[in-house]
């Protein structure tokens, strides 16, 4: 799903920026008008999806780990329902996954260094294989 939002942006959460949003099994990805970089965010990182209320509109709230949140407006409402229910279930999808995946996956990105082998480096080769 694709489409353009509404995201609640700038140092003090005040003013409504226009970003062009992708919404993939496992992350949501937005572009912004003439920017170049593609922002990310993957499901792994969302904590849960809800709908809130902002000066009389609906909403939605992608609480992030770490205690940040963005909240995503979109400009009418069946917009916001179809997008409310796809990131919903893109959430939901995620997280079953997660559960069902193993528990290393997740060791090997905090532990920084990965020891793949114990055997020692290979000796260079020069080009006629000696």
């Amino acid at each position: 799903m694709h489409g353009y939002m509404l995201k609640l942006g700038n140092p003090f959460l005040t003013q409504w920026q226009r970003r062009y949003f992708y919404l993939f099994p496992n992350r949501v990805e937005w572009r912004g008008e003439g920017e170049s970089r593609q922002n990310l965010l993957t499901m792994e990182q969302i904590v849960t999806v809800e709908e809130t209320q902002v000066k009389d509109k609906k909403c939605i709230l992608l609480r992030i780990k770490g205690g940040k949140q963005f909240v995503l407006q979109c400009e009418s409402d069946p917009e916001f329902v179809q997008w409310k229910k796809e990131l919903t279930e893109a959430f939901t999808e995620a997280q079953k996954l997660l559960r069902r995946a193993p528990k290393v996956i997740g060791k090997g990105r905090s532990g920084g260094v990965v020891e793949l082998s114990s055997k020692p480096p290979l000796t260079h080769r020069n080009s006629n294989g000696l």
